[in-house]
């Protein structure tokens, strides 16, 4: 983050830089201009799982590489969510805060019985309390709840807040998930997932308010109510949507004034034919500078690396990829993860550069790694991949 350099101005400067005011001025900002940052997890080399941030100021062309500091169990580490610039690690009963811009981090010890297991559908995600000023981890833990004549999905909500107390609530809810280690998407306060009512199989996009602590319906678009949701992210600080339209289109949908149903506004239409479709179901949205769309492709963590078991089901992931994607030309471009390639990436996920801190001394020490091709150009086999597509009636 280029505003760091600054606290070597002066003593004035450092500490104006440091101030919570000047920090949570510099976060909202952030949020609102929407500006991106890419943390990834690769897979494990010589037992590390090595960390890279991707600046997007940059078109995406600068790579940090930041030491792991989850040492020697680094090799398991998985992303468990991400909020005001903080990403969330974790591997067994061991939870690290990292901030990649400052590239402070924080090592929370949770009970043993917590642990990520990918056998189960489980869920997770990273929020702020801003009344405690406390980070929570919150994990949905799906189980089968047997009755008389009927059974169905239920989930058991563990949150854990990230202080010196450790404390740990737990409530049942009556909602499941389709897609397991989705992670929550936090907007306004709250993380958001597509869930699905026990009672009628009703899918429903459910919050949690981190700072109330209960869960709560926020009401899709009015035409949501009958086609499904295929994906939640957020544009700008502001929550948004896809989902399947009459004509099998997929609607992209986002909430001007959050809470209010009415607000929903459609942004653009994928068309069914086109190629993007394909990245929808594991889609983060986020705007980049030039006006495209950010879209993620792949599921996080390590398992397309091994099977898992669901109602009789066996679910592998491809890998990860990500695309910008015009709106207004219909063009999509393939990212380059500078240095490496998108099959050696095991997790992903958008954030904030922030100034925020974890009231820690230690730091993760990184690289920088400069990519030689910019987006759009073509050199070797290197090169990113850019392709407009045309629909039936060849209309760009």
């Amino acid at each position: 983050m280029s505003l760091l350099r600054f606290k070597a101005v002066s003593k004035l400067w450092y500490e104006t830089i440091s101030l919570p005011n000047f920090i949570k001025a510099h976060l909202s900002l952030a949020i609102e201009n929407d500006s991106s940052d890419i943390f990834l997890v690769s897979h494990p080399c010589l037992h590390r799982k090595p960390l890279y941030c991707i600046s997007g100021a940059d078109s995406f062309n600068d790579s940090v590489r930041i030491a792991n500091p989850l040492g020697r169990f680094a090799d398991a580490c998985q992303i468990l969510g991400a909020c005001n610039g903080i990403v969330c690690l974790s591997v067994r009963n061991v939870i690290c805060l990292l901030n990649p811009a400052t590239k402070q981090y924080k090592i929370v010890k949770v009970p043993k019985k917590f642990r990520v297991d990918l056998r189960n559908v489980r869920v997770y995600g990273l929020g702020y309390d801003p009344r405690t000023e406390v980070y929570k981890l919150v994990e949905f833990v799906q189980f089968k709840k047997m009755a008389p004549g009927f059974s169905c999905f239920y989930c058991k909500v563990n949150v854990y807040s990230l202080d010196d107390t450790l404390s740990l609530t737990q409530f049942d809810i009556p909602y499941s998930f389709e897609i397991r280690r989705r992670l929550g998407v936090y907007v306004n306060g709250g993380l958001h997932w597509i869930a699905i009512l026990a009672s009628n199989f009703y899918m429903a996009i459910l919050c949690y308010d981190v700072g109330e602590g209960v869960c709560r319906e926020v009401a899709p678009p009015i035409d949501v109510n009958v086609f499904p949701l295929v994906t939640l992210g957020d544009l700008g600080g502001q929550l948004c949507t896809a989902c399947w339209s009459c004509n099998r289109d997929v609607d992209v949908w986002v909430m001007k004034s959050y809470g209010d149903s009415g607000s929903w506004s459609k942004l653009f239409s994928f068309a069914e034919n086109l190629p993007p479709v394909r990245y929808l179901p594991v889609m983060t949205f986020r705007f980049s500078g030039n006006g495209s769309v950010l879209l993620q492709a792949g599921y996080n963590d390590d398992i397309h690396q091994e099977e898992e078991y669901f109602e009789e089901e066996v679910l592998v992931a491809e890998g990860i990829t990500l695309v910008l994607y015009d709106p207004k030309e219909r063009g999509l471009t393939e990212l380059d993860c500078p240095g490496h390639s998108w099959f050696e990436i095991c997790s992903v996920v958008t954030h904030v550069a922030s100034l925020v801190q974890l009231n820690s001394d230690t730091y993760a020490i990184g690289r920088k790694k400069k990519k030689e091709i910019c987006l759009g150009s073509v050199s070797g086999d290197n090169s990113a991949r850019k392709r407009k597509f045309e629909g039936e009636e060849g209309e760009a």
